[in-house]
């Protein structure tokens, strides 16, 4: 096991160092295990929950680190769990970690993800809500069926699409026309009629987004992800709203059509590379880092759109902050003008891999995730065998109480211990990020983005305030002893 100890508190619990595969090379896993100490019998643990399917890359990962799988909750490190029971937030101690956060319902069913940006937008002045129009017109049914069927009326040539709340892989969606009857519940899109066509076909990005903090706010964008083909050519004819493999991209789907080509090492086949994409529209003379940046700003203000919820929970289990992390599936459509829509969030996205594009991608993203995030060095089995468990509900009660008391102004030069720990832990995540770029905050967009969030939190003013200031200065304010 090699650990990475907090350079400013040597005394607190360091960070595991979570470990890439063999294929990756030497050089990058020295990289990797820089200034890390190796730590001899040392035990961590992890656990599937229950209904949540074994992902290999998952026990890879954890294996090669030094984890071992264990059954006794009261000892793990890390539990990747399926089912978001409140008994799971509730009984985590502060070293333990879970891949969910509480809440997060409203951005993985996609009425409530719908219900979330309507929500936002009520809430922000006239002159901001133009900013949340990266999501399609969307209906619930049945509760919203006859507002759906006036602006059907309305413009009798625009396409929609019918996705049932909470179904995954493509199941249950049907492409409607102006006059196609509706029975059944569940959420009607707008459809993007001029998608952007690559070899004549429709397709979509799979990105993967981590948040490994909702107070304060932190977020990361891979810097690669997966671009899925419908696998027949694009066409807007009636005839052909019931051919799903025009108009859907799932690989499920798409894998069933005999002209599917499958991802292989010679050839890309019906699965591209997010890089592939990018360079595919620099040949076609569009600005793809402006794109980038467009698509950026959609996840961020997505996360936000999520995050009182997501705080209120933490707050109401006694949650510390770092006991959750979560790797999301962000599904983006790209219209012919390169502009980014939004077609849902999934919070427990598929880690399985498929192809040698696959295995590029989600290995090192998965690996990266659970670094950036951040487990504990905590040998719990050591801890409870000389009944000295430090880091128990003793600690976690009296960091409750110590944010119930917060008030006042910030003042960067008498910061207090819980203060500078946040600053520290921004700090040293971020250099654990690997693969992945922060998104949220960063000394260019706190300001900008401050404006989209519904309470300002005491943690994201001070963050953003540290953020403001000189690299110099940020550094000299959290190799300060603690208070």
């Amino acid at each position: 096991v090699r650990i990475l100890d907090d350079p400013f508190s040597p005394s607190q619990v360091g960070i595991v160092v979570i470990d890439l595969p063999a294929m990756y090379g030497a050089k990058a896993q020295e990289e990797r295990r820089k200034g890390a100490r190796i730590a001899k019998d040392f035990s961590l643990k992890f656990k599937f929950g229950p209904n949540a399917r074994e992902q290999e890359v998952i026990t890879e990962a954890l294996t090669i680190s030094g984890f071992v799988k264990s059954n006794k909750l009261s000892i793990l490190n890390v539990f990747w769990a399926r089912v978001r029971s409140a008994s799971y937030f509730t009984t985590l101690k502060p070293w333990q970690k879970i891949n969910h956060f509480p809440a997060s319902k409203s951005l993985r069913f996609k009425n409530k993800l719908a219900l979330t940006i309507r929500k936002i937008k009520k809430t922000l002045p006239e002159e901001y809500k133009g900013a949340y129009d990266f999501l399609p017109d969307t209906y619930i049914l049945p509760k919203e069926s006859k507002r759906f069927e006036r602006k059907r009326k309305c413009n009798p040539k625009q396409m929609w699409i019918l996705k049932p709340f909470a179904r995954c892989k493509g199941r249950g969606i049907r492409v409607l026309s102006h006059d196609t009857e509706v029975k059944e519940e569940g959420v009607v899109c707008q459809y993007v009629m001029n998608p952007l066509l690559i070899t004549k076909r429709k397709v979509d990005l799979r990105l993967y987004v981590l948040v490994t903090c909702y107070d304060p706010l932190r977020v990361y964008l891979y810097h690669e992800g997966l671009v899925r083909f419908a696998t027949s050519e694009y066409n807007t004819n009636p005839e052909k709203f019931s051919n799903i493999f025009v108009h859907l991209t799932n690989f499920s789907v798409n894998r069933h059509n005999k002209d599917y080509q499958p991802n292989t090492e010679k050839h890309p086949g019906f699965k591209w590379s997010l890089s592939s994409l990018m360079q595919e529209l620099t040949s076609r003379g569009f600005d793809h880092k402006k794109t980038w940046k467009d698509i950026q700003e959609v996840v961020v203000k997505t996360i936000i759109a999520h995050e009182q919820q997501v705080v209120s929970r933490i707050k109401e289990y006694g949650l510390s902050r770092s006991n959750c992390f979560e790797i999301m599936g962000f599904d983006i459509l790209l219209d012919q003008d390169l502009k980014p829509w939004l077609l849902e969030v999934n919070t427990s996205c598929s880690l399985t891999r498929h192809c040698p594009l696959d295995v590029k991608v989600k290995t090192k993203m998965t690996c990266d995730a659970l670094n950036c995030a951040g487990i504990p060095a905590f040998d719990a089995t050591a801890e409870l065998k000389r009944g000295d468990l430090i880091f128990g509900d003793e600690k976690r009660a009296e960091t409750k109480s110590k944010r119930r008391e917060e008030s006042g102004d910030i003042k960067m030069e008498s910061l207090g211990a819980e203060e500078l720990e946040i600053l520290r832990e921004t700090h040293l995540e971020n250099l654990r990020r690997g693969g992945f770029e922060r998104l949220y905050p960063t000394p260019q967009n706190c300001k900008k983005f401050s404006r989209f969030f519904q309470e300002r939190r005491r943690a994201n003013v001070l963050v953003e305030k540290w953020m403001r200031l000189s690299e110099e200065d940020r550094m000299q304010i959290i190799r300060k002893n603690d208070i």
